[in-house]
C-alpha cells in the first residue's frame, strides 16, 4: 500500500484528475487543506488575507467529501492554521508519503513576489512530488 497525499484547496481539481489515474485499489489517498482563517488575522501573510464565511467553508468541506469519494480508500486531513507552505512541509514530513500530488494556478504577481506554495513545498520534502498545472488535462484512455 502507498500512501499519497494531495493537498486541497479552492477551485483546482487537476490533481484529484491525475490521482484517479495512478491510484491503485489498496492505496491510501489523504487529502490534505491548510484552514489559514484559523489564524489570527495580524499573523497571516498578506496573500492570504481573505473573509472566512460560512460559505467558503462549506464550499471547501464539499470540495473535500467530494474528493474523498473518488477514491477506494480516502481520508481528509483539515490542518488548523499557519502558513500553508510551512504546515505542508511539515506535515508530509511528519507522515512520510510514497507521493504528494499537488495543483499549481501558474504564475502570478503575488506568486512572484511570495513564491507558490507547491514550488516551497517541492523544494522542501524529500519524497516523489507531482505537479498538474491547472490547465493540464488528464485524457481517459
Amino acid at each position: 500500500m502507498r500512501t499519497i497525499v494531495i493537498p486541497i484547496a479552492d477551485g483546482h481539481q487537476g490533481e484529484i484528475s491525475y490521482a484517479q489515474h495512478i491510484v491503485r485499489e489498496d492505496d491510501l489517498v489523504v487529502l490534505v487543506h491548510v484552514d489559514t482563517m484559523s489564524v489570527p488575522h495580524s499573523e497571516r501573510l498578506p496573500d492570504l488575507v481573505m473573509e472566512r464565511t460560512p460559505s467558503s467553508v462549506a464550499k471547501t468541506q464539499a470540495l473535500l467529501k467530494q474528493f474523498s469519494g473518488a477514491f477506494p480508500k480516502s481520508r481528509v486531513d483539515w490542518l488548523k492554521g499557519g502558513d500553508p507552505k510551512q504546515e505542508l512541509v511539515r506535515y508530509i514530513q511528519e507522515i512520510k508519503p510514497d507521493l504528494v500530488v499537488m495543483g499549481s494556478k501558474g504564475p502570478g504577481i503575488h506568486k512572484m513576489v511570495m513564491g507558490s506554495i507547491s514550488d516551497h513545498v517541492m523544494k522542501h520534502v524529500s519524497v516523489p512530488c507531482v505537479l498538474i498545472h491547472e490547465k493540464q488535462v488528464v485524457k481517459e484512455q
